[in-house]
């Protein structure tokens, strides 16, 4: 089992690594590798390593990801099928939670600035004011002027 824990919806983790290892006697052969489960499109195979064949006390690593589309918490299962009579589908436990990005959080600065007295009609020198979002989202501006009369 793997919990992948809190992932932005729309992002993807990184990849866990799961390992297959034949404790057997003989050849096992892996016929599928696949995700299934309540939320499977959750979870996804990014590296299947393994063989259609593994000799005996031979291993190989399948590598999981979690990129979740939706918000709130979602479990799938990794299955392995192979020709072992004893346990034919390997299963392990994946789950996860997908958050919603941190919004924008914007500052300007500096916050204020002195322009001085102007005569009606007459420009000023230009200022410049740095606009920062340190939020997890976007932010979209639009351009507004007002002028006083």
């Amino acid at each position: 089992a793997h919990g992948f824990g809190d992932q932005v919806r729309g992002t993807t983790s990184a990849p866990f690594t799961f390992t297959l290892d034949n404790t057997g006697q003989a050849d096992l052969t892996v016929d599928a590798v696949r995700i299934a489960g309540a939320n499977p499109a959750a979870f996804g195979i990014d590296t299947n390593g393994c063989p259609a064949t593994l000799a005996p006390s031979g291993g190989c690593t399948i590598k999981v990801v979690f990129g979740p589309s939706a918000l709130g918490a979602r479990s799938a299962r990794l299955e392995v099928d192979t020709n072992d009579p004893h346990d034919p589908t390997v299963r392990a436990d994946l789950s996860g939670t997908g958050t919603a990005p941190a919004p924008a959080a914007v500052s300007l600065m500096p916050a204020s600035h002195d322009f001085g007295g102007r005569e009606t009609g007459t420009g000023s020198d230009t200022f410049g004011f740095t606009l920062t979002n340190s939020g997890g989202s976007p932010l979209t501006v639009s351009r507004r002027v007002s002028r006083t009369k």
